[in-house]
């Protein structure tokens, strides 16, 4: 049986206009049979399942290694990340999101970076797409140790880096110290996930390239009711980040 040295994890609801791009970026990844993709479908309504599976289909030499996991009801995105990390059986996992895209070499790069370097967590530069077609590329640099990248998040100079779609993460390690998303925490999950990871990290290292395409998207963040439900997250995240470091 060949070794998972990496776990793309990848969960999504209702992105069927995005998801043929994002699945076509990771069929297309230089890593060979080394690689595993695990989908988690947060029960959408849209056609995301069909995209998905029709896409996959035209890739045959990666049948093996594609799970589709069908969550039977609408759980949340923290639910769906949760799942797909208790299916992952990579020695490192990754994220993507279903509505970006990556490039070609990036899993490849940080994957043999992690392992030369005996890394806890690998990360990446980011090249952000607004709706108006503007470019901002975000040459990223972390701290090769996790309590100074907490002084800076705390210092405000990276807050904006708490994302998990740009990192990759050695999975015993975040078993070691249960870390798995705040339950019922569906925007901003990141952030709680990247503070308790970088707390513990032995060692970062970071790929200084851009490779992970990010997708900026606005039009639903207007309505007044999504508003208060990333508020009501945003508060629950802050509180749920200063239990845990309150109790180190």
């Amino acid at each position: 049986m060949i070794s998972v040295n990496l776990s793309v994890l990848v969960p999504l609801y209702n992105t069927a206009a995005y998801l043929e791009t994002c699945v076509r970026s990771l069929m297309q990844q230089k890593l060979g049979e080394e690689i595993e993709f695990i989908f988690v479908d947060d029960d959408s309504t849209d056609a995301s399942l069909d995209v998905l599976r029709q896409t996959i289909a035209e890739y045959p030499q990666r049948a093996g290694q594609v799970r589709i996991i069908k969550q039977e009801e609408h759980l949340g995105v923290a639910a769906a990340r949760t799942r797909a990390i208790q299916e992952a059986r990579g020695e490192y996992i990754g994220w993507c999101d279903a509505d970006d895209w990556l490039e070609p070499e990036m899993y490849q790069t940080m994957l043999y970076q992690a392992m030369a370097e005996d890394a806890d967590i690998v990360c990446c530069g980011v090249s952000d797409h607004h709706l108006d077609g503007h470019i901002n590329d975000r040459q990223l640099t972390y701290p090769s140790d996790g309590r100074t990248y907490l002084r800076n998040l705390y210092l405000k100079t990276c807050v904006d880096d708490a994302m998990l779609w740009n990192k990759i993460f050695r999975r015993s390690f975040m078993s070691d110290h249960h870390i798995l998303p705040a339950e019922g925490i569906n925007w901003g999950e990141d952030f709680n996930i990247c503070v308790r990871a970088f707390y513990y990290a032995r060692r970062i290292s970071t790929v200084h390239r851009c490779l992970y395409h990010y997708r900026f998207h606005f039009s639903s963040f207007s309505q007044s009711q999504e508003w208060d439900l990333r508020w009501q997250d945003g508060m629950r995240n802050l509180e749920f980040v200063c239990g845990f470091l309150m109790q180190q």
